[in-house]
C-alpha cells in the first residue's frame, strides 16, 4: 500500500511515534497508494492527539484519498472523541460539504444520521 511508518505510527494511536517521526522530518502530508494520510488514520482510530498533532504539524484537514474522502469523513468511524476530532478538523479548514468522488459529503452523511449535535460542530443545517 505504500504506507510510511508515520502511517503505521498514526494507525497504532503510537503519538510518541508519531512526534518522534515528525521531529525526525517525516512528511505530515505523505500519502499511501490509495491516497490516505496519516491525518486520515489518526481520525478514523478516535486517535485526538495524533490529530492535533498532525494539524499542528501542517496536515492538510481537506486531503482526499482515492474515493475523495477527507478525514473529516474518515472521523466518522472513530470509536471514541469524535466531537473533539470533528472539533479540531473544522478550526483548521476541514469543509463538511465537500463530496467525494460518489458526490457524497460528510454533511450529507450527518444529515442521514439525523446527528443535529455533529451538525451543529459542522455548522450545517440537517434539512439541507
Amino acid at each position: 500500500m505504500g504506507r510510511s511508518a508515520l502511517h503505521y505510527a498514526a494507525v497504532d494511536v503510537d503519538n510518541v511515534r508519531v512526534r518522534r517521526l515528525l521531529d525526525e522530518g517525516a512528511d505530515v502530508r505523505v500519502v499511501d497508494g490509495r491516497g490516505f494520510t496519516p491525518l486520515h488514520f489518526a481520525a478514523q482510530q478516535g486517535n485526538l492527539e495524533g490529530v492535533r498533532v498532525l494539524l499542528a504539524a501542517g496536515a492538510d484537514p481537506r486531503a482526499q484519498n482515492a474515493l475523495g474522502n477527507d478525514p473529516l469523513r474518515s472521523a466518522m468511524q472513530a470509536p471514541q472523541d469524535l466531537e473533539l476530532i470533528i472539533s479540531e478538523l473544522m478550526a483548521h479548514g476541514a469543509d463538511p460539504e465537500s463530496p467525494n468522488a460518489h458526490g457524497s459529503s460528510t454533511a450529507t452523511m450527518v444529515r442521514l444520521m439525523e446527528r443535529q449535535d455533529l451538525a451543529d460542530l459542522m455548522g450545517v443545517r440537517l434539512s439541507g
